[in-house]
Formats: structure tokens, sequence, C-alpha cells
């Protein structure tokens, strides 16, 4: 169809025929918002822009269950077991709550030792990126595996994906947990620990300010709530 003859509702009926979950979909409009305003800038469009009041389709939160505490423990050992490299990855998804996109494009340039932190450069939602702290335990890690020549890539490895499902297996978790799991076991422990939504959102590379972390994780800080109003 040509630009300027797609009306508002033909959007509204392609978004209800999609057959992908919502994310693709509002991915999808994304686009469509930006081409429409490039047509507009030509003056290629009559009118407003049909995706004018076009509303995202809901993504929903999927549950998830982690592991207790010592069950990680042995997962992490598990891991390690497998190959060193492959239990470095999983300590920098554990202890740093990045996506395993982010994580496998640390490189050792990217580690600023005297300030402690992380300079994150692959990220999902930002332009350019960010910086994290190194907790005590990554730090000590890193120290540990660092060569002589720190420069390329931490990890040459893309996935543990194989390692978490053995480790899973020995230890009986059910179903196994995943890359993004790590994320959601650092963020988790982040709140047990007190650490105020806003800086953990910044942490692991967020840009509504701890908008869907206090959606995602709200069961943890009402736990969290009522352990505090014992104390009064």
């Amino acid at each position: 169809m040509k630009v300027r003859k797609i009306k508002k509702h033909d959007v509204e009926s392609w978004k209800r025929r999609q057959g992908c979950g919502p994310p693709r979909v509002n991915g999808a409009l994304t686009v469509l918002r930006e081409l429409f305003d490039l047509a507009d800038a030509r003056g290629v469009l009559r009118g407003i822009s049909p995706l004018r009041g076009v509303k995202n389709l809901p993504v929903g939160i999927k549950p998830f269950t982690l592991p207790t505490k010592d069950q990680m423990v042995a997962i992490r050992g598990s891991v390690y077991d497998s190959s060193p490299e492959a239990g470095l990855l999983f300590d920098l998804l554990a202890e740093t709550g990045s996506r395993i996109s982010t994580a496998t494009a640390i490189r050792w340039e990217h580690i600023n030792w005297d300030r402690n932190v992380i300079y994150y450069e692959r990220v999902k939602w930002k332009e350019h990126g960010y910086e994290g702290p190194m907790s005590k335990k990554l730090r000590e890690v890193l120290e540990k595996s660092k060569p002589e020549r720190a420069n390329g890539p931490i990890v040459s490895i893309g996935s543990i994906r194989k390692p978490l499902e053995t480790a899973c297996k020995r230890v009986g978790i059910t179903p196994q947990i995943s890359h993004h799991d790590l994320r959601h076991w650092f963020v988790t422990r982040c709140i047990e620990k007190k650490v105020d939504i806003p800086t953990i959102s910044r942490w692991v590379g967020h840009v509504d300010g701890g908008a869907l972390l206090m959606q995602t994780y709200g069961h943890l800080r009402d736990e969290h709530s009522q352990e505090m109003a014992k104390l009064l």
C-alpha cells in the first residue's frame, strides 16, 4: 500500500492479525512509527500519522522460580567444573545482572579497576553504554582470571546453556534456570540486601527509573515491607 493511503484501522487490523508475541509486535510498531515520521518529514504523508493513538500490546510478566542459595552454590560449582570460562561467564551474569548479549561483549579494557566499575558497551535499550559497580566477589574472580595482557573479550564463549542444564540436573532443579534467570537472581539478591529500586534499575541498564522492576519484583518488596513493619 502507498503510505498516504494507509489508515489507522489498517494498522489496528494488522496488529490483531500478528501471530507473534507482544514484544515482537511492539517492536514492529516502533519501526512503523519511525517510518511514518520520516514520511511526514518528507511531505509524503497526507494528514496525521495512522500510528497516532495506536497503542502497544500489553506485555505480561512471566513468573519465575529461583533456586535456593545452597542450590545456586552447587550450580555454580558444577558450571565451573565444566570449564573455568563457563564459570567466569556464570559469575558475570549472576554478579552484574547483565543480559547474555551484554556479558559476552565485556572486554578487559571495559574494567576500571581504580573506580571499581565495568563499562557495558552492548546494551538493549540505550543508544550508548553504561557503567555498573563490581561486587567484591566478582572483582576477586576477575582479578584471579585476569591475563598478563588484559585486553580483548573476557570470555570467548557465547552461552552456558549446556553447563546450566547439566548443573540443574545434578542439583535436581526443574525446570532448569536460564541465562536470564541469573539476571533475576542478581536483582532478587539486591532487593533482599535493601538496595533501592532506582539504583538496581541503573545497575541492570533499565531506562525507566525502576518501573519494570517494581512490577516484576513487587512480591519481594511486599515481603520486605512486612518485615520492616515488624520493627515498629
